[in-house]
């Protein structure tokens, strides 16, 4: 399956596809070749399409990327993920196959309906790199924090401000080696003077 055939996978409600995902550098796995051609022969005649898909190429696959174990992907129903088995488990592949097409048989006869797999190996790698990124981003937080070094608040007072002196402050802070990280300009209540006097 290449990029542009996988169109075919996801408008496809007709077959049960078994895909055998793999990367660029780690190529196709060679006993999915000898595994697709026995099934192929045992289940000539069902709904099943069998292929390779390069998870480096094609976007729908891209998680899958990376991974040195042979992945094989079942999906149906318009690209609805129905399994995922990692390693070549020959006996539980085709285990799976059965189980699916006989699934499958009775979505289409309208006597049930198709439950969506949910890969739980990706959802917490998928956690894992949230979690990472999120502890990165919170270090990276507390470095800021850490470099901007003690805090202290000015006031002007408004007698300064009314002369025009503000700009001048401002560089005699500067020339002392502090810097000004915010400035804000209001006028604070007879409460709020009292607070800092």
């Amino acid at each position: 399956v290449s990029t542009q055939s996988t169109g075919g996978v996801l408008s496809d409600d007709e077959n049960l596809w078994v895909l055998d995902v793999y990367t660029d550098w780690c190529g196709a796995c060679t006993c999915a070749t000898g595994v697709f051609q026995k099934a192929n022969i045992q289940f000539n005649g069902e709904a099943i399409k069998f292929a390779t898909v390069n998870a480096t190429t094609i976007s729908l696959m891209s998680h899958y990327n990376g991974s040195s174990q042979p992945t094989f992907i079942f999906m149906a129903g318009k690209g609805t993920l129905l399994n995922v088995i990692r390693g070549v488990n020959v006996p539980l592949i085709n285990r799976t196959i059965k189980q699916l097409l006989a699934s499958e048989k009775l979505v289409k006869a309208g006597e049930a309906e198709r439950v969506p797999f949910v890969d739980e190996a990706l959802a917490k790698e998928e956690t894992a790199e949230e979690e990472a990124e999120e502890e990165a981003a919170a270090e990276e937080e507390e470095e800021e924090e850490e470099d901007l070094g003690p805090i202290t608040v000015a006031l002007i007072k408004p007698d300064a401000v009314a002369d025009g002196k503000v700009e001048e402050i401002l560089e005699k802070l500067e020339e002392c080696g502090i810097d000004v990280v915010s400035q804000v300009e209001r006028t604070l209540t007879r409460e709020d003077a009292e607070t800092f006097y």
